[in-house]
């Protein structure tokens, strides 16, 4: 038997509780093992008192630590106290699993190093998207590929903002407030909507992909707060929808990864994942373009992520992510690195003075002009090598009295 100890007792806490309890008979019949909790980490006591599992409570970490556990599952969010508790357990030789992202992205090369040393295992496929398999795929189906790419919307809240700003022509507050009434949102949506929860979930992703780590904090990252209507009107325009959109290129020695709001084809797969959906497409040099989608959160769908590194512990599955290598020779970009389209869209006082400008920075360029019968509204499509040389071409246009606003969009088909 195996002795569990649980970090965590919300949502997805009491999930995890709920899908042990559930496959007792299961884990017994395919493992002739199981797992037993025997204490349940909360901050406050009062709030969990009464809901049927008094006897495991405690706000006592050291508590924790006398029951001797085998594993440990840290879903109570954050950096602090979740790192110095981890890293406690992993010292200690008790193996972890956690859906802290947070964590994971600020401290993940600490962690798995602390892992090695203390002999024991971390776990972390519920930190990124939820219930969809994405790291496990990397340590081991994957594993025989150079990973050249990872593209995804990795954001349940923004897709649900967005699709609903494309399907209902909603502003971007009103959108934001069903989001919220949903529960799809919080209260303070910041991480969400200024791109940070995808950037850090990138990170991880695109560290264990290129071996290198990788830090959100030095990424390019941009939100949909200043999407506006007319710029979802402008994708509509062209038969595309905006995404917030998580980006991963490596190309020689050089890695791009920024998140950005950008054009999606509404024809292709990433296209016709709508609302609170997740899904992560990932090239490799082997196997080509591979998709993961579903629930990018949720109750159930993270705590099966969770259950499933459980088992993985259970059955002495070796971590497969050593401690990554930070002296690996990539150097990261802030420019997307490859050939593509771009939408330009510009509010302008001249709209005359404004084409021949964009006529002129563009002259060998495959390019079409679009006016939406507003000065407010001016936008073209526009192809180039990487998005540095589309920035040389608009440094025109940026330092001109004739425009007020440029905003370049990427167009990922």
């Amino acid at each position: 038997m195996k002795k569990v100890v649980v970090l965590g007792h919300g949502t997805v806490g009491s999930g995890v509780v709920e899908l042990v309890e559930r496959n007792k008979e299961y884990l017994m019949d395919k493992y002739q093992q199981e797992f037993a909790i025997t204490g349940i980490l909360v901050r406050n006591l009062e709030k969990h008192l009464g809901k049927g599992k008094d006897h495991l409570l405690t706000d006592s970490f050291e508590n924790l630590l006398e029951q001797k556990p085998d594993i440990a599952v840290e879903v109570m969010g954050g950096i602090q106290p979740a790192r110095t508790y981890v890293k406690t357990l992993l010292d200690l030789g008790v193996s972890v699993v956690t859906a802290n992202k947070d964590l994971i992205a600020e401290h993940g090369l600490e962690l798995l190093q602390a892992a090695q040393a203390g002999g024991a295992v971390l776990h972390f496929e519920a930190s990124v998207g939820g219930g969809i398999p994405v790291i496990k795929p990397f340590r081991e189906s994957l594993k025989g590929n150079r990973i050249r790419s990872i593209i995804g919307i990795m954001n349940g809240t923004t897709n649900f903002i967005l699709s609903k700003m494309y399907d209902e022509d909603l502003s971007y507050g009103e959108s934001l407030r069903l989001a919220q009434d949903a529960g799809f949102a919080e209260a303070d949506p910041t991480s969400d909507v200024k791109g940070y929860d995808a950037a850090r979930k990138l990170a991880i992703l695109s560290s264990i992909a290129f071996d290198k780590a990788i830090s959100w904090q030095h990424m390019g990252c941009e939100g949909v707060q200043d999407v506006q209507p007319f710029d979802v009107a402008n994708a509509r325009a062209v038969h595309c929808k905006i995404k917030l959109l998580a980006i991963a290129l490596r190309s020689g020695h050089n890695i791009h990864c920024s998140v950005r709001p950008a054009l999606v084809d509404k024809h292709s797969f990433l296209g016709h994942i709508d609302g609170e959906n997740n899904a992560i497409e990932i090239e490799g040099d082997a196997v080509g373009k591979v998709m993961f989608t579903g629930a990018g959160a949720g109750k159930l769908p993270t705590a099966s992520a969770v259950y499933g590194d459980l088992l993985d512990v259970l059955s002495e599955k070796a971590n497969g992510i050593l401690p990554l290598n930070s002296d690996v020779d990539y150097q990261l970009i802030p420019y997307y690195n490859a050939p593509t389209q771009w939408l330009v869209r510009l509010r302008v006082n001249h709209i005359q003075d404004t084409v021949d400008l964009i006529l002129s920075s563009f002259s060998d360029h495959s390019l079409q002009l679009h006016h939406l019968n507003s000065k407010d509204n001016l936008f073209f499509l526009v192809d180039t090598e990487d998005e540095r040389q589309l920035l040389q071409k608009l440094a025109p246009l940026q330092g001109s009295s004739s425009v007020e606003e440029l905003r370049h969009f990427l167009i990922y088909r």
